[in-house]
């Protein structure tokens, strides 16, 4: 009896091992079946129209006339290097950058801010399970392996979670825009992350500022356990936007800070 108890052990634990190695291969975690349950709902569901359009242009505060959709197309469509993500200084009076843009899957340039197309797999209250989705669902892949010949390709928000590979602007479009419909002050950052070009999400809530690391793969299931942005000082942020708004750090880059007076709202964005 204690043989066969102790075999069943073995081989229990055996299992157990074997879906651990699973998920370590995959990248993933096993994610609750509620929420798969969910997202199985979620991918049912036709994708928005949004999905294949993300036209809009940006104004510049002081500054007259409109950065185009169409001007942008016309300003990259022969451009040298156009799977990169460029930095405009369109209508600023000091040569600083005003916005930025992207190369999408449609193999055309689009504002930053037009990735996040106010998509949610699913709606929830709990701001934790953004991440926790995020973090068991989707891989990270350098842009280079998944679309050859190209060195970096964004997809929109809708795009992101129905794709299970991405890299780290993927991830964080994919994480940002989904807490934005949650009410949360949630913008995507761009800069460098230990002297590579890298993108992260921070969020203001409650009087503190939070750095989600959205290509980290911790299923953390209480939002107290997200790291202040103050103890993050690995992260160099240059630019962050939201939907509608660009902004510019215009202090130093080793700044922990997220808000205040270096950064400077240089644009906004407005969908067609």
């Amino acid at each position: 009896m204690r043989t066969a108890i102790a075999l069943l052990g073995v081989v229990v634990f055996f299992l157990f091992a074997l879906v651990e190695l699973q998920t370590a291969l995959d990248g993933r975690q096993p994610i609750d079946q509620s929420i798969e349950e969910q997202l199985r709902r979620a991918r049912a569901v036709p994708l928005p129209h949004q999905n294949t359009l993300q036209d809009g242009y940006v104004e510049v505060p002081g500054q007259a006339g409109r950065f185009s959709q169409a001007t942008l197309q016309e300003a990259t469509e022969n451009r040298t290097g156009r799977d990169h993500t460029y930095a405009w200084s369109w209508g600023s009076r000091d040569d600083t950058a005003t916005t930025a843009s992207a190369l999408g899957l449609d193999d055309l340039h689009h504002f930053v801010n037009s990735y996040l197309i106010g998509y949610q797999p699913f709606e929830t209250d709990q701001l934790w399970v953004p991440l926790y989705v995020l973090a068991s669902r989707k891989v990270y892949e350098f842009d280079h392996l998944q679309y050859t010949g190209l060195k970096d390709v964004w997809q929109n928000s809708a795009q992101a979670f129905r794709q299970t590979r991405g890299d780290c602007e993927d991830h964080a479009i994919a994480l940002a825009d989904w807490l934005i419909d949650m009410g949360v002050d949630a913008r995507v950052a761009l800069g460098d992350y230990k002297n590579e070009g890298h993108a992260w999400v921070m969020v203001n809530r409650d009087g503190l500022t939070y750095l989600l690391e959205a290509t980290g793969k911790q299923r953390l299931s209480r939002w107290s356990e997200y790291r202040l942005a103050a103890t993050e000082t690995d992260y160099r942020p240059k630019y962050m936007f939201n939907r509608e708004h660009f902004w510019v750090n215009t202090g130093s880059v080793f700044t922990v800070r997220y808000e205040g007076a270096s950064w400077r709202r240089a644009s906004a964005f407005h969908p067609l």
